[in-house]
């Protein structure tokens, strides 16, 4: 969501020329491919649950703060890719690595696989 979100407001509403969004969006590919496995590893090293939190506070503190700079500033190709990259960020930090493993120690073992089984 964070991706479509932020290129589809870069473009419609703060007029980010096309090809500036592509590349906005690739650099936001390339991070994530980078923060990835740094945040698995980070998780398995000191808890879910702490970069769960901190993820999530950073998340919900600054998101709304830093749409207002971006709409309320003369727009430019280095405020969207901040923006991007910023709430991108957070978002596969929080996500990604240490949620899904959260997800699937939550749900029993004996039943972890049932929603995967055709026709159950």
């Amino acid at each position: 969501m964070i991706t479509v979100y932020t290129t589809d407001v870069s473009a419609k509403l703060l007029h980010l020329p096309e090809r500036d969004n592509l590349i906005v969006t690739a650099v936001v590919g390339f991070s994530n491919l980078i923060w990835l496995p740094l945040m698995g590893v980070l998780s398995d090293r000191i808890g879910r649950k702490p970069i769960l939190i901190v993820c999530t506070v950073l998340a919900i503190t600054t998101a709304y703060p830093a749409m207002l700079w971006v709409s309320g500033a003369a727009f430019s190709v280095q405020a969207g890719w901040r923006w991007t990259l910023w709430l991108s960020q957070l978002s596969t930090l929080r996500t990604i690595p240490p949620w899904s493993s959260t997800l699937t120690e939550i749900v029993p073992e004996s039943v972890r696989a049932v929603g995967f089984q055709p026709g159950l």
